[in-house]
């Protein structure tokens, strides 16, 4: 790790504590400052520690995403969960899943943390190796390269994935099994380090207020006169292509049409810039009021756009 690589990592990261572009819907916050976790940061060559740790506000429609393909794994993961899941997930795990109730847990030894959503941010800091594995696929292992795209998402999944998409265990398997290697080991570790000097350090209670901030701007969109000074933006993971007198919404790296315009859209769209509020894009959008708040919610539901928020 050297000064020129923090830096250029800082330079990547949003100028707010947390990427305020995010889906308020699906944030994760930490509920468990994770004080209680130590690192093993020399297995032994015949076993490495895997822990999944179930993020605050998880759900079981979620676990049992993540358990089956934990189940169709053979090596030994433990799995931490708040007590309100524990007895529904244990119907549904294999014998090599050792379950446990996290808030009843003194401390958690591991290699690697699995996990995903925001608690990411906690694990990093500390310089702990993290692979994301959440209800958008999977993520990978957090380094400074990645990094942007996966809190772009919200450290959900698989940067451009989709809800509840497959995952390969076997892929899973392999991408875990490099941490074995001692040259593999000792590259994530150093970037580990290059992650936790440059990350902001932002206490669970400071995340909640803003993501509180975030929900209230959503809730905003269906106050008449609220709505207006809001400004919006083309979502980071969209691409927009012209194709046959048609405008397509594609969401990066899997190229999936989500939605199309009439080209003629076209200006309208450049408006939608992370500057302007939806009162002087309309102004300029020649339609009905309804009409363009009709556009305006299709775009948001499917994520096309998001909203920003200088104050935050």
């Amino acid at each position: 790790m050297n000064d020129q690589s923090i830096t250029r990592f800082r330079n990547t990261l949003p100028t707010g504590p947390l990427d305020h572009r995010y889906n308020s819907n699906e944030m994760i916050v930490s509920y468990n400052e994770y004080n209680n976790i130590s690192v093993q940061h020399h297995p032994p060559e015949d076993k490495l520690i895997l822990s999944y740790i179930s993020p605050g506000g998880a759900n079981m429609e979620t676990m049992l995403h993540i358990i089956s393909v934990f189940n169709i794994m053979s090596e030994e993961i433990h799995v931490y969960c708040p007590s309100y899941l524990i007895t529904q997930v244990q119907e549904y795990s294999n014998a090599h899943i050792v379950l446990h109730n996290i808030e009843m847990v003194p401390e958690i030894q591991t290699n690697i943390i699995l996990t995903y959503g925001l608690d990411a941010l906690y694990f990093l800091k500390q310089g702990i190796p993290l692979f994301i594995i959440g209800p958008y696929g999977l993520g990978g292992w957090v380094t400074p390269d990645n990094f942007p795209f996966l809190s772009r998402e919200g450290f959900m999944g698989r940067p451009g994935g989709t809800r509840w998409e497959p995952i390969p265990a076997i892929m899973l398997k392999e991408e875990l099994l490099v941490f074995k290697a001692a040259e593999d080991r000792a590259a994530i570790y150093e970037e580990n380090s290059t992650l936790a000097a440059a990350l902001p350090y932002l206490p669970a209670s400071q995340a909640a207020a803003l993501i509180d901030k975030i929900k209230a701007r959503r809730e905003d969109l269906d106050h008449h006169e609220k709505r207006w000074p809001l400004v919006p933006a083309l979502a980071s993971n969209i691409s927009v292509v012209a194709e046959n007198d048609l405008l397509y919404f594609r969401r990066l790296y899997i190229n999936d049409t989500i939605a199309t315009l009439p080209a003629e859209g076209a200006d309208l769209l450049r408006l939608f810039d992370g500057m302007a509020t939806f009162k002087e894009i309309y102004e300029q959008a020649a339609m009905e009021e309804a009409d363009f708040w009709e556009l305006i919610h299709a775009l948001l539901d499917k994520k096309i756009i998001v909203l920003t928020h200088a104050d935050l």
